[in-house]
């Protein structure tokens, strides 16, 4: 935060009464809230404040229209942290009337802002990173090497997709013998989506390279899944058609509760991420080959990576014990920083799909344009 900010709410009181009516109105915190120092909420009428002693008198069928007013400066957004609620109860009271009880909700997010850029000639590139405003505390950003993006299409509710990026993290040399190692995607859209977990996404995989798609990854709503009623959590099921598991051609698990697969989204976010034991991935390739297709809440507009498959050949991302693109750690009082052959990419040389660049996921965001921040490969690369 740099400045104060100031919001305010109108709302309405009306006499629907007979005679004249004496209002007071008072502001305190909600039961188990407080108000945080260098935080108010007043009450205006016009230009003039409302005390908890102002008389607003009101003629039969009259009505007034107030004013709720926050103000926050710096220092107390700054103390909110991450995501803090404030929650205050305008009560409104009149002689021989029942009192009106107005609830006001705030809630305040911090939000960091960057601006990244690649530079170098061959892979591992490096990058810079800049900050308008120094963090408070420590944070971190997600980058993912970016496989593809899609052109924009209007599907419900965000469900459209953007970009798709993909990570690795301890996939060792001998991956195709021990199984160890996950692989993680992130897959955005354009909008924001309220509840991801009202949509689905189908990973189609060939395993065994013959062009047709057999094992699939499902992120869809687990409680909807497992019992029909949706629970707004996002799961990660795997469709067996191939019967690896032994429970029949097609059976659905759960792999969350397996512990074989991870999902993460934000309420109100443009990203869903997985993560998942990379032996889920392949059988007769070297790694995932895959397309991706979304569904919107309703089930009647879907988007799609294109007819081509996208590959990651596991070889590139078989680095050993750590991420194959590292998380950026961005400490208090921090404005910029420079990290030398941080960022991998698939180039000519190597088997996977070639990269476009990277994506930085940002959770400290204020929407679409902070979330994901997307770098191009350098124009002078071969």
């Amino acid at each position: 935060a740099v400045a104060t900010i100031t919001k305010s709410q109108k709302f309405i009181v009306k006499n629907n009464g007979t005679a004249t009516a004496n209002y007071k109105f008072a502001v305190a915190a909600a039961t188990g809230f407080t108000i945080p120092s260098g935080v108010t909420v007043k009450i205006y009428n016009g230009s003039s404040l409302v005390k908890s002693t102002t008389i607003i008198s009101l003629g039969a069928g009259k009505s007034k229209t107030l004013t709720v007013k926050l103000v926050a400066t710096a220092a107390a957004q700054e103390n909110f942290g991450v995501a803090n609620s404030l929650n205050v109860i305008i009560t409104g009271t009149s002689s021989g009337k029942p009192s009106l009880r107005l609830p006001v909700f705030a809630m305040m997010q911090h939000v960091e802002k960057f601006t990244f850029a690649a530079s170098g000639t061959a892979s591992p590139y490096d990058y810079t990173y800049t900050l308008p405003t120094e963090p408070l505390g420590t944070t971190e950003v997600y980058p993912y090497v970016w496989l593809a993006r899609d052109g924009r299409e209007r599907i419900g509710n965000g469900a459209d997709i953007k970009n798709i990026g993909i990570n690795a993290r301890n996939i060792l040399a001998d991956w195709a013998a021990t199984g160890e190692g996950k692989f993680e995607m992130v897959i955005t859209s354009w909008d924001l989506m309220s509840n991801p977990a009202l949509h689905e996404w189908d990973i189609e995989l060939d395993t065994n390279d013959d062009g047709v798609g057999d094992q699939v990854i499902v992120l869809a709503d687990t409680g909807l899944v497992n019992t029909g009623y949706a629970d707004g959590t996002l799961g990660c099921f795997y469709v067996d058609t191939l019967n690896w598991l032994s429970g029949g051609a097609g059976q659905i698990y759960d792999f969350v509760e397996y512990g074989e697969c991870e999902t993460y989204v934000n309420p109100v976010t443009s990203v869903v991420w997985f993560s998942i034991y990379q032996e889920w991935l392949w059988d007769n390739t070297d790694g995932p080959l895959f397309k991706v297709t979304s569904y919107n809440g309703g089930g009647w507009d879907s988007d799609s990576s294109g007819s081509d498959w996208l590959y990651v050949d596991l070889d590139d991302v078989a680095i050993g014990a750590g991420q194959f693109v590292s998380d950026l750690e961005i400490g208090a009082g921090t404005s910029g920083g420079f990290a030398t052959g941080a960022l991998p990419s698939f180039g000519p040389l190597q088997s996977s799909t070639n990269s476009l660049g990277w994506l930085f996921w940002n959770e400290l965001n204020g929407g679409v344009s902070t979330e994901i921040y997307e770098v191009l490969v350098p124009p002078t690369s071969n």
